[in-house]
């Protein structure tokens, strides 16, 4: 590595010292001028996080960790491998925040600037299952028994039949429906669409029969 690089892995009570280093030299040099509050008996920021750049997410034996490449202010780098928040999707050469709470001594990672990889979605625990077999369904029904809803799962895959003749979709804001393709099928009556603004149809093509 450059003489102008420095790899650290250090423990968490160093790469605290680490920071409120980072931060003087910052405050010493006015690039933070008035930015920054060091408490002087726990030497750890209070406020002012710095940024660095996520170089890896693989740490070897530690899940929730990303290594941070953090410049000092004469020049040189320091790489750090950091905890990051629960559920914080953090990319290699995405700019993070860094900083160390005032009462946990490690450098945390606590946000991303930009990012160059699309965000996944977070990840959902799963309060309840419910394995069905090809013969069976679940059924919603009224407290006096009347059938509400029904989900089964048929050759085509998994159907969800609302069992009442007459429903109502009702929502108080807007209703947005993705698929890869949509189809509006009305076995015996007419299809109607009623709007108090304009209806606009937008396709590559727009058939008219």
């Amino acid at each position: 590595m450059a003489e102008n690089q420095r790899t650290q892995r250090p423990t968490a009570d160093a790469a605290a010292l680490l920071l409120n280093e980072l931060l003087h030299k910052r405050a010493g040099s006015g690039s933070v001028a008035g930015a920054v509050t060091i408490d002087a008996s726990m030497r750890i920021p209070t406020s002012a996080p710095i940024v660095g750049e996520c170089l890896r997410t693989d740490h070897p034996t530690l899940t929730g960790r990303a290594l941070v490449r953090i410049p000092e202010a004469d020049g040189s780098v320091a790489e750090l491998w950091l905890p990051t928040l629960l559920g914080l999707a953090v990319r290699p050469a995405d700019r993070v925040l860094v900083l160390v709470p005032a009462n946990h001594a490690e450098a945390v990672v606590v946000g991303v600037l930009d990012g160059f990889a699309l965000r996944p979605e977070p990840r959902r625990e799963t309060s309840a299952t419910i394995a069905l077999q090809p013969d069976e369904r679940l059924l919603v029904t009224a407290a006096n028994g009347q059938e509400l809803l029904e989900v089964h799962l048929s050759n085509k895959g998994p159907v969800v039949r609302l069992l009442q003749p007459d429903v109502d979709v009702d929502v108080p804001g807007e209703l947005r429906v993705r698929a890869k393709a949509v189809r509006l099928e009305a076995k015996t009556g007419s299809v109607e669409v009623q709007a108090h603004d304009d209806v606009v149809l937008r396709g590559e093509t727009v058939k008219l029969n």
